[in-house]
């Protein structure tokens, strides 16, 4: 009996302990830190000669559309651009326990 004789789905059997090709790993999105970000938009502003920058880019595996991205984040206000996490911030003065929230939350629960 061969190894396709053996595989009753009629697909193509994978040797033990190797991983199926056909299920990839879901790419992940890379993450930058606020340093990192300065630290390469500082050393391609010292870039002097033709070509730096682009050896510099390709160095690091970035493209010039992040460099273009982090001066702007850069000129707008540094670090805390630059650190700054995307979404929504939660109300002031509002918690899980603050009168507003309790009176709310129980309006909610008698509606039901």
């Amino acid at each position: 009996m061969s190894l396709m004789e053996s595989n009753s789905g009629g697909g193509r059997a994978a040797p033990v302990g190797v991983p199926d090709s056909e299920l990839v790993e879901r790419p992940r999105r890379r993450r930058f830190s606020a340093e990192y970000k300065l630290g390469i938009v500082g050393e391609a502003d010292a870039c002097s000669r033709p070509g730096e920058v682009g050896a510099l880019l390709r160095r690091e595996g970035l493209y010039t559309s992040h460099l273009t991205y982090w001066r702007e984040q850069r000129d707008a206000g540094a670090l805390v651009a630059l650190g700054a996490r995307g979404g929504a911030s939660p109300p002031t003065g509002v918690t899980r326990s603050s009168p507003r929230c309790v009176a709310a939350r129980s309006a909610r629960r008698r509606s039901w």
